[in-house]
């Protein structure tokens, strides 16, 4: 039997006429779904469930419906009959139980007016005053009416006290669909994204508890990730906190794959803050159903479950309202479906693959992969006494830093929140001066698994390309030292230093290095750090008159590789520290370019600096500017 997951959002059907409201809702004039006794609605929804009928034809096809909230535009009772005359109009033409249906609420999906007139009248009776948010019967009672009535046969009912609003459970291919209300801090005046964490947890411990080796996805309202230009926090409809805390509960729980709406902005991508490798968490956002506002485009996607022994996926196809005027009663469009990778959306979503570690730990007898090792490097014998002009067969970081391996980064570094503003403005003349919090990064194995290969690639690829063989090999402070590690593979002489520009914090035994380098037997060293800005700390490191200058003194050729560099773009060469090293032949290697020590000072800032640009933190402009 072939099982598609239909996902839709964001229906907003709404009600002709408002109370208070003498002319038509405009809301109408927005969505096409409409609480009216008119055939237009047939036909909107006739035609959706004609099109999946063709298209998915054969006869052993079974259909799930996900409906990720916003069912309702305003929380009527008139929007919300309609919505159970939809929805089984729906069910019927494409066969689907109800026991295959799963319903979260969204923001629209609360009666702002009982939400407001419950915390009014609690107020003048001098009760126990609440948060407006907390007045749950009251903001959820015509969705709760709505609910129950659809699932009447089925006996389900909707608890406004509990997050987990209903699951899906496939015992055969062991997946588990969870459907979470996101609504806990809304109430008549809006509000964001957020869940009462420590009774969600609760909550899925149970239901996870009970199906241990279950593939786990989370269905939700509001978007943890923005695709948006006009709102691209990288916490998405959430406030900070929040999304830490639920980002997080979903990754300790194991879920695999989050699907959303709100945005109204279809979009899908592999997020590794969430996970990693086996465990990557991907999201995905199916856009509105029928909002056909502001440029909006109705959408929907279908998954198509794959499950073996050894893997478990979805195949995603997607689907939107095109050549609108040309077909329906209302000139609705056609749907279409759409060639993901031209939408820049995923092809699938890989729920459980029994060999799937991209990013393994597993040491292989030869880290470089010749079909790739001459494209990747070139010829790098240029003397640190030659760095102002570059020569154009130096290898540029650019060509290190492969986009796979930047984009993943770019990625961790913002959806865990990796970048720190420290002495921060934003005006003319000052922008910020910040930092990149590694030791967060490395903390977690499966980042550390990344990096680790990834430097091994290097070091294989640069041994290669100059003949070389490293005599040893010195981890720089922690962060140095925990990457560097898996280098150890042939008996390599290796030290560690926790050393860093707070030099004077340490005692002298701490800053010296623990290998003698009598006669001179180490000719080419390997030094492995986390972030270089200036290149200062190195300098100090290498030219260190009481401790190290003897280690150096007969060193040839010193290489160094940078997990970061945030410096100048202009030197990503070489640091001007290390320009000031005259004698020695110095290679200065980063696995990423990510200039955020220092914001550019010039008036296009908006389009060259990275901190604005990538939206690495909260930008708060300057009282001045618009």
């Amino acid at each position: 039997m072939k099982k598609l997951f239909i996902h839709i959002s964001d229906l907003h059907i709404a009600e002709k006429k408002r109370p208070g409201l003498d002319n038509v809702n405009p809301r109408t004039e927005k969505t096409y779904l409409v609480a009216q006794n008119d055939e237009d609605n047939k036909c909107y929804i006739g035609e959706f469930c004609d099109y999946l009928n063709e298209k998915y034809k054969e006869s052993d096809t079974e259909f799930y419906l996900l409906i990720s909230g916003d069912i309702a535009d305003s929380s009527s009772k008139e929007e919300y009959d309609y919505a159970k005359r939809f929805l089984e109009k729906i069910l019927e033409k494409l066969r689907i139980d109800k026991s295959r249906v799963l319903i979260v609420p969204g923001n629209h999906d609360v009666s702002w007016d009982k939400c407001k007139e419950a915390a009014r009248k609690a107020k003048e009776d001098g009760g126990t005053l609440k948060n407006a948010y907390e007045y749950l019967e009251e903001k959820y009672y015509y969705f709760k009416l709505f609910y129950d009535d659809f699932y009447d046969t089925n006996g389900k009912r909707f608890d406004p006290r509990k997050q987990v609003v209903d699951s899906l459970i496939l015992e055969d291919e062991r997946l588990l669909f969870v459907g979470i209300n996101t609504n806990y801090k809304i109430d008549y005046s809006g509000g964001k994204g957020a869940v009462e964490i420590e009774l969600l947890s609760k909550e899925l411990t149970a239901l996870c508890d009970s199906n241990t080796d279950y593939s786990k996805v989370a269905v939700f309202h509001h978007n943890i990730s923005s695709d948006s230009d006009e709102d691209n926090s990288p916490y998405g409809s959430w406030d900070k906190n929040g999304w830490i805390s639920f980002k997080r509960l979903l990754e300790e729980k194991d879920f695999k794959f989050a699907m959303f709406g709100n945005e109204h902005i279809r979009a899908s991508s592999r997020r590794l803050n969430m996970n990693q490798g086996d465990n990557a968490m991907y999201l995905s956002d199916s856009g509105s159903f029928a909002l056909h506002d502001e440029g909006c485009v109705p959408s929907f996607k279908v998954y198509e479950l794959y499950h073996d022994n050894d893997r478990t996926t979805l195949k995603q196809s997607l689907f939107e309202l095109g050549d609108v005027g040309r077909t329906g009663v209302r000139d609705y469009g056609k749907w279409c479906m759409q060639i993901n990778n031209e939408h820049d959306e995923l092809e699938e979503y890989v729920l459980r693959e029994n060999n799937p570690n991209s990013f393994d730990q597993n040491v292989i007898e030869d880290p470089v992969n010749s079909s790739t090792s001459a494209n990747c490097l070139g010829t790098l014998s240029e003397d640190i006494e030659d760095t102002e002009t570059v020569p154009t067969e130096h290898f540029e970081l650019e060509a290190l830093a492969d986009s796979d391996f930047h984009d993943e980064m770019m990625n961790i570094i913002k959806s865990e929140h990796l970048y720190h503003p420290g002495h921060f403005h934003w005006g003319k003349s000052s922008r910020s001066h910040n930092w990149i919090d590694t030791i967060s990064l490395l903390n977690d194995r499966r980042y550390i698994g990344m990096i680790q290969k990834k430097i091994r690639m290097v070091v294989g690829e640069i041994e290669k390309a100059e003949n070389l063989k490293y005599d040893v090999i010195i981890g720089l402070g922690m962060e140095g030292n925990i990457m560097s590690t898996q280098l150890l593979l042939d008996n390599t002489p290796y030290t560690y230093l926790p050393y860093t520009y707070r030099y004077d914090d340490y005692n002298e035994f701490e800053k010296r290095i623990c290998i003698e380098n009598g006669q001179g037997m180490y000719k080419n060293v390997l030094i492995v750090t986390d972030v270089v800005n200036r290149g200062w700390t190195l300098k100090n490191l290498i030219e260190e008159k009481d401790n190290n200058s003897a280690f150096f003194s007969e060193v040839e050729q010193i290489n160094i590789i940078s997990l970061f560099y945030t410096g100048n773009y202009k030197e990503r060469y070489m640091p001007v520290g290390l320009k000031e090293i005259k004698d020695k032949i110095i290679k200065f290697y980063s696995l990423m370019q990510l200039e955020a020590g220092e914001c550019p000072y010039g008036d296009d800032f908006e389009n060259t600096c990275t901190i604005y640009k990538e939206h690495l933190c909260e930008v708060y402009k300057f009282y001045s500017e618009k």
